[in-house]
Formats: structure tokens, C-alpha cells, sequence
């Protein structure tokens, strides 16, 4: 009888204790520096932003104005492919989702996909190469290691989280490469 007296609040204690640490294990997002939220994007204002990339650079005021500058011209291009690419993709669902599809028409519009896609993929070597100009040669090395572990981590964070099991990712206890993806 005595014992029954103790074990029932020690009882209590636990499931209490329980239901207020569960919140807190939900809330933590396990990314360590704070920079990215739980929708894994990046969060400019923690991280520094662009501003804080400058810094590390060590860019002149002048080289700044003139990437930004670069920047913008990218955005607007970028935002009118992105249009037409999502207009191209409409129309060929539409026509493949039709009962009498025309094969001849998928494939031209299949083809001018590949011609937008093309060109954004110009368009960013372009951006690359409008950089390069713009930055020093030391500038430029470290804008790339910079990159480069940006992805190694992107990389990892993918193969750490696979989402909806799609594609061949690795299974627990698999050695995670630099070289994947």
C-alpha cells in the first residue's frame, strides 16, 4: 500500500514531464547555426545576405554596384524564361492529356522546352562569366569555395533527407560523397 503511494506520482512526474519536453524536441531544427528554418531554405536576414558575402569578399563599393547591377539583369531575364517555360509545360499536359493527341505537336513543343532550357542555361553561364570579369582572380577562388561547400552541404542535406523515397539515395550507415548527385 505504501509503495502504491509513491509510484503513482512518480507516474505522474514522468507523463508530465514527457508532454513538455515533446514540444520542445518538435521544435528544434537540428541545423546548429540558425540559418535555415524548418523549409530548409536560407534565411538572409540570419545569414548575412548578400551583404555579408561582399564583406567576405572584400568587393569595392564599386565591384557591389556592379554585380548587383549584373544580379538584376539576371532576375528580369530569369523571371520571363521561367514564364515561358511554364507556358510550354502547360501547353504540352494539355495536348498530351487530349484523347487525339498529335504527336508531331508534342514533339515541337517537347523541342522548344529544350530550346527555353538552353537558354537559361546560357544565361547563367553568361551570369558566371559577367562575374568573373568583375571579380579579381582571388575574388573569384574564393566566391568558388565559397559555392562549393554551399552544394557539398546541399548535397548531404538530400541524401540525409531523401523526401517521398524518390530516386536511388543512400541507407543508413552508407558513406556520404562529395562526388553524388
Amino acid at each position: 500500500m505504501n509503495k502504491q503511494w509513491i509510484v503513482k506520482p512518480m507516474v505522474f512526474l514522468a507523463v508530465v514531464s514527457l508532454m513538455m519536453a515533446t514540444p520542445l524536441a518538435y521544435g528544434y531544427h537540428g541545423t546548429g547555426e540558425g540559418k535555415q528554418g524548418r523549409s530548409g531554405r536560407f534565411d538572409f536576414k540570419r545569414g548575412g545576405g548578400p551583404e555579408c558575402m561582399f564583406k567576405d569578399l572584400g568587393l569595392t563599393q564599386e565591384q557591389q554596384d556592379q554585380l548587383k547591377a549584373c544580379r538584376g539583369a539576371e532576375k528580369e531575364q530569369w523571371k520571363t524564361g521561367r514564364e515561358a517555360l511554364k507556358t510550354k509545360m502547360r501547353a504540352l499536359h494539355e495536348e498530351i492529356s487530349k484523347p487525339d493527341m498529335d504527336k508531331a505537336k508534342v514533339d515541337a513543343i517537347v523541342m522548344e522546352i529544350n530550346a527555353l532550357k538552353g537558354q537559361e542555361f546560357a544565361r547563367r553561364t553568361e551570369g558566371i562569366v559577367a562575374m568573373k570579369e568583375i571579380l579579381t582572380p582571388e575574388q573569384f577562388a574564393k566566391f568558388q569555395e565559397h559555392h562549393q561547400k554551399k552544394m557539398e552541404k546541399k548535397q548531404w542535406k538530400w541524401k540525409k533527407c531523401p523526401r517521398g523515397g524518390r530516386g536511388d539515395f543512400p541507407q543508413k550507415g552508407d558513406e556520404v560523397s562529395g562526388s553524388a548527385v
